[in-house]
């Protein structure tokens, strides 16, 4: 039988607020409190918090604050813009 996890991965209905989910958020929320706090040029840092937060992080990825990510947990992080 599927946990409430592989059922929202796999796109079947899913109970939200089951405590997967809320451990999730509650860690996420405490990841962007703290990255939000960081200044500009705290870019390690970020990229720590960034790291902590997605499942993969692409080369040159700069997000801007304020960050909103609700689990941030199955997503990636990719370059937005290619030089031409």
């Amino acid at each position: 039988m599927m946990d409430e996890r592989q059922r929202s991965l796999s796109g079947q209905t899913y109970d939200a607020h089951a405590p997967v989910f809320l451990e999730l958020k509650r860690r996420t929320r405490q990841l962007l409190s703290q990255y939000n706090q960081l200044a500009y040029d705290q870019k390690s840092e970020k990229r720590t918090i960034l790291q902590a937060m997605f499942a993969k992080i692409g080369s040159n990825v700069s997000v801007g604050a304020h960050l909103f990510v609700t689990t941030g947990v199955i997503f990636r992080l990719v370059r937005m813009f290619q030089s031409i």
